[in-house]
């Protein structure tokens, strides 16, 4: 009822208004309906592509989502460096540690909302579950599904994974890069003894991150995430070996 009362000039956009809050209530796993100042921020999301949920190719085309000098996506490059200010590297279970599931919420509608002061972050753990929900939730997973087949069908095989990097997008393939250059570092052995997270870790959360299978079937599914682990679990051995 409060995006129907809104003074919204187009159908368009109301549409775009709901399908955001529709992803943003689902932030985090939290339950209820939203408080009005959650709302309010989120109706003044402009009519430009989505940051959450958005398709990469149109973040990576908008002037305002885009860092011009190293066609990364500002979130992206944001989010990482928010982790690394907060001590990340120090932070016991860093994404596997959920954020605050109110904080996260807000903070995503801040970055929908194009708000880049987000001093009210005190939690590495914030950041590192909008980095997650960013690249789960965009329109097109960041390893297309046409190469799905190729990555879990010999997914211990480094040559595998860096072949699969050849054939991905542009877009794609600067992101995965950057994400995994991030990763690396927090894989050298003395942020590992603080984090606790292990290259195993990682993979086991960026495996359905990174990957989606385009099977509905659930069986196959299930039988497929330990191939999803396996190939960013080389992906990440490549990048330390780089």
């Amino acid at each position: 009822a409060f995006v129907d009362a809104a003074p919204v000039p187009t159908l368009q956009l109301r549409r775009l208004l709901r399908v955001q809050l529709n992803r943003v209530k689902r932030t985090g796993g939290r339950a209820g309906e939203m408080r009005k100042s959650e709302l309010r921020l989120a109706m003044t999301v402009p009519s430009r592509p989505l940051v959450f949920g958005g398709a990469l190719d149109e973040i990576v085309a908008s002037p305002d989502l885009v860092n011009q000098h190293t066609g990364l996506p500002r979130v992206l490059e944001q989010l990482a460096a928010l982790i690394g200010s907060l001590g990340g590297d120090r932070t016991e279970g860093l994404f596997r540690v959920p954020g605050d599931a109110d904080v996260v919420a807000m903070t995503r509608l801040r970055i929908e909302a194009g708000q880049l002061d987000l001093s009210h972050v005190q939690d590495p753990n914030v950041p590192a579950s909008l980095l997650k929900e960013w690249l789960r939730d965009l329109a097109e997973p960041l390893v297309p599904e046409t190469l799905y087949e190729q990555c879990v069908s010999a997914p211990h095989d480094p040559g595998t994974a860096l072949s699969v990097l050849a054939l991905m997008p542009e877009a794609s393939m600067r992101v995965l890069k950057f994400l995994l250059r991030f990763l690396a570092g927090l894989l050298q052995p003395s942020v590992q003894a603080r984090t606790k997270m292990s290259a195993s870790n990682l993979a086991l959360v960026f495996g359905p991150t990174l990957l989606r299978n385009p099977a509905n079937d659930l069986k196959n599914a299930f039988a497929s995430s330990s191939g999803e682990q396996a190939f960013v679990l080389a992906l990440l051995a490549s990048s330390q070996s780089a």
